[in-house]
C-alpha cells in the first residue's frame, strides 16, 4: 500500500504530461487549420505530426484514468468532442473555446482528486490504519484495566497478610532455650 502511494505522484505527473501533451496538439491542430495548404496531401503531411502526439496523448489519458468514476468519464467526453472538432474540415473556433476551457477545468478537477487520494491515502490503506488504531488503543485500554485488576489483587492479599500473622504468632527464642526440660 505504501509503494501504490509512492507511486502515485509519478502517475500523476504522467498524467499531467499527457493532458498537456494532448491540449497543445488539439490547439496546434486548430492553429494548422487556417493555414492555406496547396493540397490536401501537403495538409495531411504538415498535419501528420500533431494527429500523431494528439492520438498517443489521447490513448495515454485514456489508459491512465479510472473510466468508472465520474470525473474521468467528464474528461474523457470533452476529449472526444475536441478530436471531433478537430477532424472536421470546418473548425467552429466558439465550440472549440468552451471545450478547451472545459477540458482545462476537468483536468485541474481529476488532478486535484487523485492529489487528495495521495495526500489522504487509498481507502483500503485508510480502513488498515482505522483497524490498527483501535487495536492499538484496545490492547492499551485492556492492559490498562489487567494491570489495574493486578494491584487490587495485590491490595487485598496485602490486607490480609498482618491478620494471619497476627493469629499464630510464633514463640520468642529465648522461650525455647530457657523453657528446656530438666534432665
Amino acid at each position: 500500500e505504501v509503494k501504490i502511494s509512492e507511486f502515485r505522484p509519478a502517475w500523476i505527473y504522467a498524467l499531467r504530461l499527457s493532458l498537456t501533451t494532448f491540449l497543445g496538439n488539439v490547439n496546434a491542430v486548430v492553429d494548422a487549420s487556417s493555414v492555406d495548404f496547396s493540397d490536401e496531401k501537403e495538409r495531411f503531411k504538415e498535419m501528420q505530426p500533431f494527429f500523431n502526439k494528439l492520438n498517443e496523448s489521447y490513448y495515454s489519458i485514456a489508459l491512465r484514468i479510472n473510466s468508472s468514476e465520474s470525473l474521468s468519464k467528464d474528461l474523457q467526453k470533452i476529449m472526444v468532442d475536441l478530436a471531433k472538432i478537430v477532424q472536421s474540415p470546418k473548425i467552429d473556433s466558439q465550440s472549440f473555446e468552451k471545450l478547451r476551457v472545459d477540458f482545462i477545468r476537468s483536468s485541474a478537477a481529476l488532478l486535484k482528486s487523485e492529489w487528495k487520494r495521495v495526500k489522504v491515502g487509498e481507502v483500503v490503506y485508510r480502513w488498515t490504519r482505522y483497524i490498527a488504531t483501535f487495536a492499538v488503543v484496545l490492547l492499551f485500554i485492556v492492559g490498562a484495566l489487567m494491570v489495574w485488576n493486578l494491584s487490587q489483587e495485590t491490595k487485598k492479599t496485602d490486607k490480609r497478610s498482618p491478620a494471619t500473622s497476627a493469629a499464630a504468632p510464633s514463640l520468642p527464642m529465648t522461650c525455647v532455650t530457657t523453657c528446656a526440660l530438666p534432665a
